[in-house]
């Protein structure tokens, strides 16, 4: 069975909010390790994209997830079919939303949870 996106997000916005808790001035470095692939995804180009993508494509055990991180990658952006642009749309909101860093995980996660769950989830 396939990654669940959705609860990848979950568990990554949960071990960010466990490093601020435990952290003395309450930083997440792996908040700000996925702010600099978000960035890196944002103004690079396709090979930017990936690093970003396989942090949400790896489970907690370290492995890579073939089938999801395949789901996250573009589709043609010129396509008619809604299916393909909500695809997408979710997948820019999952890098825009990473350059918010670890202020993500204290917001309602309505946006990155559902929008990109749903629709990614397939």
């Amino acid at each position: 069975m396939a990654l669940n996106i959705r609860e990848n997000i979950k568990r990554i916005q949960a071990q960010i909010k466990k490093e601020q808790n435990e952290s003395p001035d309450g930083t997440s470095k792996f908040a700000i390790e996925i702010q600099e692939k978000a960035i890196a995804a944002i103004l690079g180009g396709a090979a930017d994209w990936e690093p970003y993508m396989k942090v949400f494509a790896t489970d907690a055990d370290g492995n890579l997830d073939t089938v999801a991180l395949a789901r996250l990658r573009p589709e043609p952006p010129n396509s008619t079919d809604r299916e393909v642009t909500k695809r997408n749309k979710a997948r820019a909101y999952l890098i825009g939303n990473g350059n918010c860093g670890a202020f993500s995980v204290d917001g309602p996660p309505a946006g990155l949870e559902f929008g990109v769950g749903d629709n990614l989830d397939f």
